[in-house]
């Protein structure tokens, strides 16, 4: 199931725990509204995630959860999208190299 996804270093998790989390709630429906243009069906999946996760809560609590989760998704897929366009970089110079 997990095969596909990049490894994920020390450093990076260090700066998604650090940093990411509290930026992207910041500004986390700019971050929804960038995800929902460039993959519409991911951001639903993310937005369905939430609401299934804070099913059972109400009110105000029911939106920071909700909240919470989305950007909890968000930072994973950007830690994920980061970690690919290394390993892309890396294959794309090892490539020039060769050459």
């Amino acid at each position: 199931m997990f095969e596909a996804l990049p490894i994920i270093t020390e450093g990076s998790y260090s700066t998604f725990v650090d940093r990411e989390l509290l930026e992207v709630l910041n500004n986390i429906n700019d971050h929804m509204a960038e995800l929902r243009e460039s993959n519409q069906y991911l951001a639903q999946a993310i937005a369905v995630g939430a609401e299934t996760v804070a099913e059972y809560f109400t009110g105000d609590t029911k939106e920071m959860v909700k909240t919470d989760a989305v950007a909890a998704m968000l930072v994973v897929l950007r830690l994920i999208s980061r970690e690919l366009q290394a390993r892309q970089l890396e294959t794309q110079l090892e490539s020039e190299r060769r050459r």
